[in-house]
């Protein structure tokens, strides 16, 4: 049987939904690997046995950036010539 890391899935300080509506959370890890993983699931299928998801390193650090309001557009008022 294979054991899975269950360390990915722990909560953090970063899970806080209030966190989340008010920033934007860079985790800091590279994901290519999976995505790739997961666009070549197909091949795997067919080709008779799929590889185990490979792991997201930690490339950098966490990071939390302020979500900027977007601005809403002033409709345009249209003239009309009397």
């Amino acid at each position: 049987m294979i054991e899975q890391d269950n360390t990915e899935h722990e909560i953090n300080e970063y899970d806080s939904p209030i966190l989340k509506a008010v920033h934007h959370i860079d985790d800091g890890r590279d994901y290519t690997a999976r995505i790739i993983h997961g666009i070549r699931q197909r091949f795997y299928i067919r080709a008779g046995g799929c590889p185990p998801i490979p792991p997201a390193p930690q490339v950098s650090e966490p990071k939390l950036t302020p979500k900027m309001n977007k601005k809403k557009k002033k409709a345009r008022k249209v003239k009309d010539d009397e």
